[in-house]
């Protein structure tokens, strides 16, 4: 089966080196909800949310974790792809004013750099960094083969179990008592939501829903 059209992800440096300082599975959730989105499919809650505070066109991927709320801004609109200019760890219920600001500060830096990036500017280069495909994106992330292979196959299966809720018409409370797969991630499975999402939970409500799989090794 031909790789599907990879959108481009690009990094702001700042934001880069703030990722790289995440504990693995925090970069590791990270790249399920890039590859997601490299994939040219929605995300909704728990994992996106619309940061109009912002700018238009910006959202925050949200990754929970017991030392805190990990947030990535990125900006989706035309040939920029999903640029990813800012990220940080949030230890209040709201967004500080100072990461909003310093969003903006940033959102702007990256869309000079990446205009430079263009034109082939050489510093811009240093300052941006595009992940074209999956594998490109995890080195970014750090994460090892096998952990990029499996973004893979869980961009696809959330795809899959998506598309199958919605044909299925079954409701959600349903889907729950089929698949024995708790309300909130049945919820969140339809939004196109992967954080915390195991594989073996989509093929789960795959098979709620109506649908059977069938695997081949190339």
């Amino acid at each position: 089966m031909a790789e599907p059209p990879w959108l481009k992800v690009p990094i702001s440096d700042p934001a880069r080196k703030t990722t790289h300082h995440w504990a693995y599975r925090i970069r590791k959730d990270l790249g399920d909800v890039l590859t997601k989105l490299q994939k040219g499919e929605p995300v909704g809650m728990p994992d996106v949310r619309p940061m109009p505070s912002v700018a238009r066109g910006v959202s925050e991927i949200r990754i929970p974790a017991a030392s805190g709320s990990y947030r990535v801004f990125y900006y989706i609109e035309g040939s920029y792809g999903i640029g990813i200019f800012h990220a940080f760890v949030k230890k209040t219920q709201r967004t500080p004013k100072r990461e909003i600001l310093t969003a903006k500060k940033r959102l702007n830096s990256f869309l000079q750099e990446f205009g430079a990036f263009v034109t082939m500017s050489t510093p811009a280069k240093r300052k941006i960094h595009i992940a074209r495909t999956p594998e490109e994106l995890g080195n970014n992330l750090g994460l090892t083969q096998a952990d990029v292979a499996l973004m893979k196959h869980k961009a696809l299966l959330s795809s899959l179990a998506v598309k199958a809720i919605e044909d299925s018409g079954l409701a959600v409370n349903e889907i729950v008592k089929r698949s024995g797969v708790a309300r909130s991630k049945v919820s969140a499975v339809k939004n196109g939501a992967v954080v915390s999402i195991s594989c073996d939970l989509l093929i789960k409500i795959l098979t709620a829903a109506g649908k059977r799989l069938e695997f081949r090794a190339a």
